[in-house]
């Protein structure tokens, strides 16, 4: 594979599924996996977030840090 972040974030995704890490290190790595892919064959670059009034995104990331503070010690994922 001739694209190195490429190849890194399949290769952190893949040990990461291998490993049988928490779920929310396979889901950040294989976002992270995604939006690599993406970002070679997009017209235009991912957008993760928009502006930081009270938009849909910035009120599931306030929902999602709220149940990340609660729920710690779980094996949570992304969904």
């Amino acid at each position: 594979m001739d694209d190195p972040p490429l190849a890194h974030a399949l290769a952190r995704l893949h040990r990461a599924v291998v490993a049988d890490a928490p779920r929310l290190v396979v889901d950040k790595h294989l976002t992270t996996a995604v939006l690599a892919v993406s970002g070679r064959a997009a017209s235009r670059p991912a957008r993760l977030s928009g502006d930081r009034r009270r938009t849909p995104g910035v009120i599931a990331a306030a929902r999602a840090r709220a149940l990340l503070r609660e729920r710690f010690a779980e094996d949570l994922n992304a969904t």
